[in-house]
């Protein structure tokens, strides 16, 4: 999971990157982890999030269920309310890969009443689908804060 708050400054323990992956739109970039120790920290970083990297390991098929049950978890929080997701489907380079479009139904993203998702394909070996998916993201939640800013008047 990578969490995404725009012009955020101090961080503490994660790892954390800063990108603008299109004009008018930084991001700074949380890699929060998803080990199983760290899943029951994920809440604590819910707050005020602007966007949401959700990362699927293609190849693990076991663990789509695990991933689908985590991402369901997470949107029930009352601060995800709205917040735009995109889901990057890692290691699309191996042949025992599950499509992004295969991904995308067994997490159930069909059924979502939240409009404001992406899923993309990528590699983060040779970065296929990396930089599209943070413009995406970063459109999405410059399409959501032009909503709320209408919305406010």
């Amino acid at each position: 999971m990578v969490c995404l708050r725009k012009n955020l400054n101090i961080c503490l323990g994660l790892t954390v990157e800063t990108l603008s992956p299109c004009r008018g739109v930084t991001l700074t970039v949380w890699d929060v982890g998803g080990q199983d120790k760290l899943r029951s920290l994920w809440h604590h970083y819910l707050q005020n999030l602007d966007g949401l990297v959700f990362v699927i390991d293609s190849t693990d098929h076991q663990r789509i269920a695990l991933a689908r049950a985590e991402l369901i978890g997470i949107y029930q929080h009352d601060s995800m309310k709205n917040v735009p997701l995109v889901v990057m489907v890692n290691k699309q380079d191996r042949p025992d890969a599950l499509s992004a479009d295969v991904v995308a139904d067994q997490l159930g993203l069909n059924k979502w009443t939240h409009s404001s998702y992406h899923v993309v394909p990528c590699c983060a070996l040779n970065g296929d689908g990396i930089t599209d998916g943070f413009i995406k993201l970063a459109r999405l939640i410059r399409k959501k804060s032009k909503i709320v800013r209408s919305e406010s008047f």
